[in-house]
């Protein structure tokens, strides 16, 4: 990628500015869309990447889903022997940054976008696959965006058969660890992307109400059945119609359940978070893009029973103030991503 650097104008348009991440490789950028005057962010892959062919695939069949939850893919294209995809900038901040800060209600409806979006994708046969804390990200403007649809996951490659076979599961699954961490501030398969993992009883992540009381059971129920955590003999939840559905019958107990009641805190902290869509904006709404896990040398711990490490380096748009900075993420990141954000959870099955 020595022939790419600063300046450099892709599809005659793209002007690299600065380079946010980089590793053995992959390189993020950001980079200013000349023709529109906005900033965009562009990965590039170098020659040597093992998954180029289907990254770019990915991005292409990524760029015809509609739905504007789902970051979108603006540019595909290769440069001097290196492909890049070119996406939507976002500025916000991401689900690792907001976990355990915002009330049941926020987490929902944050929640509930991100899986409505990600419905949308899989009615295209297109499925996320390494969706983590860092890639749902709640913009500026209070919308939900998901980073890194089909991308990451085609960037890093399937951990496990089981993934591969069933990437709906997976993304259910995954969009479940993600809210556990909103309501929580805990990362229900070990720790991952600044979060301390949640503790456990008999090998599966504690109920999310033993972390924080005004979770209700209709939510805790949800919660188990997607993360595979539920009671012995509970049907798990492994589709998305079905966790939307679900997702909006638990914010409709989270209103009744708050209703005349004053916000309680997650344990652990102090204070509490405002009511359902109430809670403050984050004041911190500059533009930075937070890098995803590795595996390998590096790499982050197992993401659950079924799923192994999760592999990716995806970015996401969208500053989340990142615990760890980009350079202790670096090594291997070229296996997983694109852009988007930092992929964790674990494949269902």
């Amino acid at each position: 990628m020595d022939r790419i650097g600063p300046g450099t104008l892709l599809a005659g348009r793209y002007r690299l500015a600065e380079q946010v991440q980089a590793d053995a490789d992959t390189v993020l950028w950001r980079a200013e869309d000349l023709t529109l005057e906005r900033p965009v962010a562009v990965r590039v892959l170098a020659p040597t990447h093992a998954r180029t062919r289907e990254t770019l695939d990915a991005a292409r069949r990524a760029a015809l889903v509609d739905d504007p939850r789902l970051q979108r893919v603006l540019g595909v294209g290769v440069e001097n022997g290196s492909g890049y995809v070119v996406v939507q900038w976002v500025a916000g901040q991401a689900a690792q940054a907001l976990a355990g800060k915002v009330d049941p209600g926020e987490a929902l409806r944050i929640a509930t976008d991100a899986a409505e979006a990600l419905r949308t994708a899989a009615a295209r046969d297109l499925h996320h696959g390494r969706l983590g804390p860092g890639q749902v990200v709640r913009a500026s403007d209070g919308t939900v965006r998901v980073t890194g649809t089909a991308v990451d996951g085609a960037a890093a490659g399937q951990a496990t058969p089981a993934a591969a076979a069933r990437p709906e599961a997976r993304d259910v699954r995954d969009l479940a660890a993600v809210l556990y961490a909103l309501l929580t501030g805990r990362w229900p398969f070990g720790s991952t992307d600044g979060l301390l993992a949640a503790p456990t009883d008999k090998g599966r992540p504690v109920p999310a109400s033993r972390l924080r009381e005004d979770v209700p059971p209709a939510l805790d129920e949800l919660l188990g059945a997607a993360l595979g955590a539920g009671r012995d003999g509970e049907q798990r939840l492994d589709r998305l119609d079905e966790l939307v559905t679900r997702l909006h019958g638990a914010r409709a107990a989270v209103r009744s359940s708050q209703a005349g009641t004053a916000p309680v805190p997650v344990a652990g902290r102090t204070g509490g978070g405002p009511a359902d869509g109430d809670d403050a904006r984050a004041e911190d709404d500059t533009d930075v893009l937070t890098p995803v896990r590795t595996d390998g040398p590096g790499g982050r711990p197992a993401a659950g029973p079924d799923d192994g490490r999760r592999t990716g380096d995806a970015a996401r748009e969208g500053r989340a103030e990142p615990t760890t900075p980009p350079s202790g993420r670096a090594a291997g990141a070229a296996a997983g991503a694109v852009l988007g954000a930092a992929a964790a959870g674990a494949a269902a099955g």
